[in-house]
């Protein structure tokens, strides 16, 4: 109990710590003819970050980056070779996915902060033949959890909704051995974790 406290304590300060880095400004850089495509994320909008993610509309992930040196000096990041369209800029923390919408036409890159959304990632720990699982949710959005077998088939599904603290304890005690996978669905985002029993 006293653990799931301190998990929660620290969800909830560094929840404090993003929401403060988020309302940075983000700056057009001027580089020549690229000025508008050029965008700067400053060093304290990216400091609880580990990952950077340029992603177009359907999922694909155009562009990764493990965030290291930039985490002090800040990113400048170019646009003018992608086409005209809509994108999403992903930026990953341990415990939580900013994802901040991106418009590029053919003169300037928009990001649009007022329109970012905040995913907070569950929490999986193995605990002999149980999985646990511990998602913070503040939006109180419907969360689907699902469990699969190693051929893909459902073999448990729950769909939580008005819950603030999501905790739930899954034994695998009593299956089969083999590989599962336990499926997060939450904010049009699946977090998956494998178990091997």
């Amino acid at each position: 109990m006293k653990k799931d406290i301190k998990y929660y304590l620290i969800v909830i300060a560094l929840f404090g710590v993003l929401q403060i880095s988020a309302t940075e400004k983000v700056n057009p850089v001027s580089d020549g003819n690229t000025s508008a495509k050029t965008i700067r994320l400053s060093a304290s909008l990216l400091q609880p970050f580990s990952n950077l993610k340029i992603v177009d509309e359907f999922g694909v992930v155009l562009y990764e980056e493990t965030l290291k040196n930039s985490l002090e000096t800040g990113k400048q990041i170019n646009f003018s070779r992608l086409p005209a369209g809509n994108y999403f800029l992903e930026m990953d923390a341990p415990i939580k996915q900013v994802i901040i919408p991106l418009q590029v036409s053919g003169q300037e890159a928009i990001l649009k902060l007022e329109l970012k959304t905040e995913v907070f990632k569950p929490f999986v720990k193995l605990s002999g033949t149980s999985l646990l699982l511990m998602n913070f949710n503040p939006e109180q959005t419907p969360v689907t959890i699902s469990i699969y077998d190693e051929l893909g088939q459902l073999l448990f599904e729950e769909t939580v909704t008005d819950s603030i603290e999501l905790k739930r304890s899954y034994n695998f005690s009593k299956v089969e051995s083999g590989n599962y996978s336990l499926q997060v669905k939450k904010n049009g985002k699946v977090f998956s974790f494998p178990y091997q029993g």
